[in-house]
């Protein structure tokens, strides 16, 4: 990581449209052009602690909740016991939680999510 910051300059970003120019100034640039979505333009995203064996049956939990009506992305870490749910615009979360709960429960019916 070092390396990418040698003598403390950021690294210049090799593309047409910011030739020359630090990733701190492309990013500024790109805000002020609205490129970038804030925190408050993006759908919810909320946490659930889970309970699952092995890294296999999360990644069938993930792929259940993906496939979930309302759910635009869902990301599970079992290290941490974790799942990210992003829903959809307009979809009630306590629902489409109970159903990714019903989905997940058909792939790995030894898991558990902690609504």
């Amino acid at each position: 990581m070092r390396a990418l910051f040698a003598g403390g300059r950021a690294p210049v970003i090799p593309a047409a449209k910011n030739e020359g120019k630090t990733a701190a100034e492309s990013l500024a640039d790109d805000k002020a052009a609205g490129a970038v979505s804030s925190p408050q333009e993006t759908s919810a995203v909320h946490s659930y602690k889970i309970d699952v064996d092995c890294a296999n049956c999360a990644n069938l939990m993930e792929g259940a909740a993906k496939k979930t009506e309302g759910v635009r992305n869902a990301v599970v870490n079992f290290m941490m016991q974790e799942m990210k749910v992003e829903f959809r615009d307009g979809a009630d979360p306590q629902q489409v939680m109970q159903q990714v709960r019903t989905n997940c429960k058909k792939v790995e019916d030894d898991c558990e999510i902690y609504l």
